[in-house]
């Protein structure tokens, strides 16, 4: 009885360590993706935004590589990076739970006769949504801060946004609290169907590929597999919530105008498809969708390579 219960103990704790594993290497994963867009993600922000915006812009882009071009010439380089220092303090503890409780899910439903079965499953998805929408609820002042970075250069007199400190007693002492957290719903509102599509796609497409070219496992694809279901995955829930993503990006970044113009999720949507018809709503999707495909096929590669980079390193990791 003693050796059982002290195996038992032995499984819970390299179990605990093949979480951590998972956790750490999402976390670091959807860092090195944020940093390879972030360039992508500023000029979407701002193609979202001038929609919203009929005067006090210095510029307003025709297309992409108008903004891109515009950007590079009038900011330099460091314009396309503002606000992603404010980005990368939210995105690593919420993705480190994403994939955390990803792999269990996962894990439970390619093994259902595993410890807890579908019961377990069933945790960690509610898991998954409680950590997604405390991480919208935390992430929100972040990303208005990344959000009111990304549009200096593009908003006349925009100031007191130039470091995260400055960014926050800005905020605050315009808005107060309402400015930092006031549009945490619009960003559930976004998130929850982000999160169910881009990993549901993901796991979709690299089952797929293990069937199709006849793989025992998973862990036998090799890198490119990964990359390809990752892009796809990312363009598929990128695209499908773009609408939701206006919405968002118009209501975090409306404290710049000189009256809030959208009162809510609702109003929002209502105003821009009566002012801008359903393009409106399409504002900013090539450029979201050249971010987030590769930024999908970036996170899932690293995370796999990460995985493997952790188990080899730390080999009971992989236990």
């Amino acid at each position: 009885m003693e050796k059982q219960s002290q195996s038992t103990s032995n499984k819970k704790s390299i179990s605990a360590k093949k979480s951590f594993n998972h956790a750490l290497s999402g976390a670091l994963a959807r860092m090195t993706a944020a940093v390879v867009v972030a360039p992508v993600d500023t000029i979407k922000t701002r193609l979202q935004f001038q929609g919203s915006m009929n005067h006090h812009l210095l510029s307003r882009y025709s297309s992409f590589w108008d903004a891109f071009g515009s950007i590079y010439k009038n900011e330099g380089t460091r314009g396309f990076y503002r606000g992603l220092g404010a980005r990368v303090i939210y995105i690593m503890p919420g993705a480190a739970i994403s994939f955390l409780c990803y792999e269990r899910v996962a894990y439970v439903f390619k093994n259902p006769d595993a410890s807890g079965g579908y019961s377990t499953a069933a945790f960690a998805l509610v898991g998954m949504s409680s950590a997604r929408i405390m991480s919208s609820v935390i992430r929100t002042p972040f990303d208005v801060i990344k959000q009111r970075q990304q549009l200096q250069g593009q908003v006349a007199e925009l100031q007191g946004y130039k470091s995260f400190v400055s960014s926050v007693r800005t905020i605050w002492k315009k808005e107060g609290f309402r400015g930092m957290f006031g549009t945490v719903h619009a960003s559930i509102f976004r998130d929850a169907p982000f999160l169910m599509l881009y990993f549901t796609s993901y796991e979709f497409f690299k089952v797929t590929q293990t069937k199709y070219l006849s793989q025992q496992s998973e862990e036998n694809l090799h890198f490119y597999n990964y990359f390809l279901a990752g892009a796809l995955a990312g363009g598929i829930a990128s695209f499908l919530t773009t609408p939701l993503d206006v919405v968002k990006t118009r209501i975090q970044s409306q404290g710049l105008l000189d009256k809030p113009k959208y009162d809510g999720v609702r109003d929002a949507f209502k105003k821009i498809f009566r002012e801008e018809g359903f393009r409106g709503f399409l504002s900013g999707w090539g450029p979201r969708l050249i971010s987030i495909a590769p930024a999908g096929a970036i996170i899932f590669t690293s995370y796999e390579q990460y995985k493997r980079l952790f188990d080899y390193l730390f080999p009971t990791l992989s236990q």
